[in-house]
């Protein structure tokens, strides 16, 4: 992709460097973007508070270059392993045909079959934990609801915090603010 000299905050690259959480909205900054063989279909997400469009049979794709990482963290690949997934409670019920349904954290996945996490209580105190084992900086989340028709659960919205020994925590803020980033997520 050739280089951008100076493009205008509400140019799609722009929007699209703050969705994919390259940079902040409110404090901006400089993007590096890579030209690459498109996908025949991508999936419209929200993520910073800006909606993508799903879009079909694109001849190209530009992702964006961010300090040497690059990729997902392994919840979609099993490379986080499920020892490294914790939450604060886990819902359980009997299926219509008397089976255990268990929403365990090792369900918190993209793109796995079978049942997401979900917690067992419905209040802003539950939390899902991923254990990186080591510093790495994330650039945007993803998340999923349940695919089960009888149990149509998502999450409405979201806080990240981050620690480094697992029991102080730090609430993710954008650098121009004092407030803690919510991530509202679209209601079905």
């Amino acid at each position: 992709m050739s280089p951008l000299s100076s493009v205008p905050q509400s140019s799609p690259v722009c929007v699209a460097a703050v969705h994919a959480g390259v940079v902040s909205n409110g404090v901006g900054g400089r993007i590096s973007a890579v030209n690459s063989k498109g996908i025949p279909h991508y999936e419209a997400t929200l993520a910073n508070n800006v909606t993508s469009t799903g879009g079909t049979l694109s001849d190209s794709l530009f992702t964006f270059k961010t300090n040497g990482c690059s990729g997902r963290l392994g919840l979609e690949t099993n490379a986080v392993a499920d020892a490294q997934l914790s939450a604060s409670s886990v819902f359980e019920c009997k299926t219509v045909r008397g089976q255990d349904s268990v929403w365990a954290p090792s369900g918190a996945r993209l793109n796995k079959a079978g049942l997401p996490w979900a917690s067992y209580q419905l209040d802003q105190q539950q939390w899902l934990q991923v254990d990186l084992k080591r510093e790495k900086r994330i650039t945007g989340i993803t998340t999923t609801g349940s695919t089960d028709r009888e149990y149509q659960y998502h999450v409405s919205a979201y806080r990240v915090l981050y620690g480094a020994d697992g029991q102080h925590w730090s609430v993710y803020r954008e650098a121009s603010s004092s407030q803690d980033k919510v991530t509202l997520k679209p209601t079905l």
